[in-house]
């Protein structure tokens, strides 16, 4: 007997609709959350995909949600009106590859 493929490790990222259609559009490479908060999270584990979805759609909502590769994360100093007035670390983790293609 035959085992079933294991289903992909996924972390799952929500996001603003401006962002995600940015990252939808190709000019948005990169998702960026603070280090502080997210590392912890992250340190250590591996994921398959990132499902990347705008705001919280429902669960058969697939126009909502883009699927990418996970190909890790690094870390950077940045600046945004999101993280407060001075530079902050943050993980900036590639959004570029896709898992499939979307419609």
């Amino acid at each position: 007997m035959q085992a079933s493929p294991k289903p992909p490790r996924v972390l799952h990222l929500h996001l603003k609709g401006c962002y995600f259609d940015a990252i939808q559009r190709g000019e948005k490479t990169c998702e960026y959350r603070l280090a502080s908060t997210w590392e912890p999270r992250l340190a250590g584990k591996t994921f398959d995909e990132i499902w990347l979805k705008r705001g919280y759609p429902r669960r058969n909502d697939r126009h909502r949600i883009l699927r990418r590769k996970w190909n890790g994360y690094r870390t950077e100093l940045r600046r945004h009106p999101h993280f407060g007035r001075a530079p902050v670390e943050v993980l900036a983790i590639d959004v570029t590859q896709r898992v499939e293609a979307e419609s």
